[in-house]
Order: structure tokens, then sequence, then C-alpha cells
């Protein structure tokens, strides 16, 4: 009979556990300037997003973008996040 009790795990070695999770699914810890950047980019993207969905645009006429324009930098942050993630 197999045990099921959940409690029969608890003599796996943490750290095992995390170094596997750090190598194997693909997560990891950015340190630097990489950390950085993949902090204030997403910011600055949301920032984007927020500007573009309210009405200051119009109130300060600057920064008014047609569609194709917003759609535009808004892939050129998702590419530009897709790549500097995957480095």
């Amino acid at each position: 009979m197999t045990n099921s009790d959940p409690r029969a795990g608890n003599d796996i070695d943490k750290q095992k556990v995390e170094e596997f999770l750090q190598t194997e699914s693909g997560g990891r810890a950015t340190t630097g300037p990489a950390a950085v950047i993949l902090f204030v980019v997403p910011l600055l993207w949301s920032l984007f997003q927020l500007w573009i969905a309210s009405p200051l645009p119009y109130i300060f006429e600057m920064g008014v973008f047609n569609s194709t324009e917003s759609r535009s930098i808004h892939l050129a942050f998702a590419a530009f996040l897709a790549f500097a993630a995957s480095r």
C-alpha cells in the first residue's frame, strides 16, 4: 500500500527543491542593471497605458497618439521585454 500522508515528504531537501525550481522551471533572479531595466520598463509601459487611456493627452495637447502609433509603441514594449526577460 502507498503512504498517502502529505507530511511524509518532509525529509526532502528544501535547498535541492529551490535549486531545481531556479534551473528547470525557467525562473531566475536578475541582479544589477538587468533587474533595474526589468523593473523600470514595465513601469513605463503601465504609465504609457494609463496615459493613452486617459483624457490628459487631449487636455495638455501633447502625446496624442492615433491607434496605429499606440499599437506600435505597445508592441515595442512587449517585444523588448520578451527579449530582455529571455536573456
